[in-house]
């Protein structure tokens, strides 16, 4: 029993450091090994990016297992975090989708397009394909920004807008695009939706 309660206290502490870390910015540290190793050294790297395994492990299940996300505390605290620790500090675009189902449950998170540095081409008819497989009733759309920008472009707004218009045809709502740059942005928040 002492093992259990060992192991489990070493999980809680794990848990603590790696979002700690996320907040002050070292998340990088663990995402990109040549910059947490010089800082850092060879074990503190290892224990952070065990760190961050962990919380990601942690909010994957809290959002699979969540009652939906019915309000902007909770998709911030769960669905927001997730997306933020894998793919805020790539170094190149992503392009992806959160599929919901009518209660709001998360049925799948999906990397449907990667860019390169400064973009990511996305294509409407394979998003509607992936809707109508994941049979959604609603979707928030992410994508990253590697310059750290928060700022949505004019072919982000472009895009929302044609996927919003094809979406609507098969009665899937979208609920939001996010940008992970610097920080979240939202283009509910922003009155872009």
């Amino acid at each position: 029993m002492n093992n259990i309660n060992q192991v489990a206290k070493t999980l809680r502490v794990s848990l603590e450091v790696a979002e700690k870390a996320m907040d002050y910015g070292l998340m990088k540290l663990a995402t990109k090994p040549e910059d947490g190793l010089q800082l850092l050294g060879i074990e503190s790297h290892a224990i952070l990016w065990q760190a961050f395994n962990l919380v990601e492990i942690g909010l994957e299940q809290q959002i699979h297992r969540s009652e939906g996300l019915t309000s902007p505390e909770k998709a911030e605290k769960e669905l927001i975090n997730l997306l933020k620790l894998k793919y805020q500090n790539l170094e190149h675009e992503v392009f992806g989708l959160v599929w919901l189902d009518n209660q709001h449950r998360v049925l799948d998170v999906e990397i449907l397009f990667r860019g390169t540095i400064d973009g990511c081409s996305v294509y409407p008819r394979e998003v509607l394909k992936s809707a109508l497989k994941s049979n959604a009733a609603a979707v928030i759309i992410f994508h990253n920004h590697p310059s750290g920008s928060d700022v949505p472009s004019e072919s982000d707004k472009l895009i929302t807008s044609k996927l919003q218009q094809a979406l609507d045809v098969i009665e899937v709502r979208v609920l939001d695009h996010l940008i992970l740059a610097d920080s979240t942005v939202s283009f509910k928040k922003l009155g872009l939706l």
